[in-house]
């Protein structure tokens, strides 16, 4: 089915149905070319070919008036010697004025479409074969990117003190999915490569801790406490940590943000 899509002449087609054809493409070609995939990934394998064969199947045929052009010559030529010479060709009355946002929210709605239905197949694979809990994990920590992003307005806007507490905590949990689970070092050995199961683990530290402490805040907890703690550290460190040795730290560490969390609010209650 690669090779059938490769052959593919996408002129042919419109531009909204070639974007989603590529996107799939691409994706299919970046699975099948990895050779650290197994025998048991295999259905990774099917699912980005169903995501291959359906973008195939949506691709929708250009309309004559969108790949030719229908006016003569003279009709060219006549336009172009009535056109005013003092205006430049980003002058014309067709052009999208500054700010004009249709073209980007339009862009931005079949992105959307497009990367809705791979994340559906991808999150189904994930859930049966590594964990049921990653796709609430993962919309979890969407929720929290994009909270971020609009908390990045407010603080242009007045500054970062003037946050709430469980506004800065948000800030921080999205900084650790950013740096700590979405940043990879390709030039370090471990962190090149990352399983779907240590992925998970390493996801659900980030998620859980920021819950943790988001309960702790609750209780009276001083944010900067939280901050502080060092299991911080540990769940940055992760990335790192070499496959074979991951399991026996995720428990540690999953341990260690339990403990620590309920002494701060133990000896808070206590004070």
């Amino acid at each position: 089915i690669i090779n059938q899509a490769n052959g593919i002449d996408t002129a042919l087609y419109t531009a909204e149905s070639v974007q989603a054809f590529t996107a799939a493409l691409k994706a299919a070609n970046a699975v099948l070319e990895d050779a650290s995939l197994s025998v048991d990934e295999q259905e990774a394998v099917d699912a980005v070919t169903v995501e291959l064969k359906t973008a195939m199947d949506n691709l929708v045929e250009a309309s004559a008036n969108e790949s030719t052009d229908t006016g003569d010559d003279a009709n060219k030529d006549d336009a172009a010697s009535t056109q005013d010479p003092n205006k430049g060709p980003m002058d014309d009355s067709n052009n999208p004025a500054t700010g004009d946002t249709t073209f980007a929210l339009a862009a931005l709605a079949l992105l959307l479409t497009s990367y809705s239905l791979y994340l559906d197949q991808i999150g189904e694979w994930m859930d049966k074969n590594i964990s049921e809990e990653w796709s609430g994990l993962h919309h979890d920590a969407m929720l929290l990117l994009q909270q971020e992003a609009e908390l990045e307005e407010i603080v242009k806007l007045v500054g970062y003190d003037s946050l709430s507490a469980p506004d800065r905590l948000t800030l921080e949990s999205a900084r650790s999915v950013r740096e700590d689970y979405l940043q990879q070092n390709a030039f370090d050995d471990v962190d090149t490569y990352t399983s779907n199961k240590k992925q998970f683990m390493m996801l659900k530290m980030i998620m859980d801790f920021s819950r943790e402490c988001r309960n702790a805040l609750a209780s009276g907890v001083k944010v900067e406490k939280l901050f502080a703690l060092p299991v911080s550290e540990k769940i940055a460190r992760a990335k790192y940590v070499p496959e074979d040795k991951f399991e026996s730290y995720f428990k540690d560490t999953m341990a260690e943000i339990e403990s620590s969390v309920s002494k701060v609010m133990s000896e808070e209650v206590s004070a």
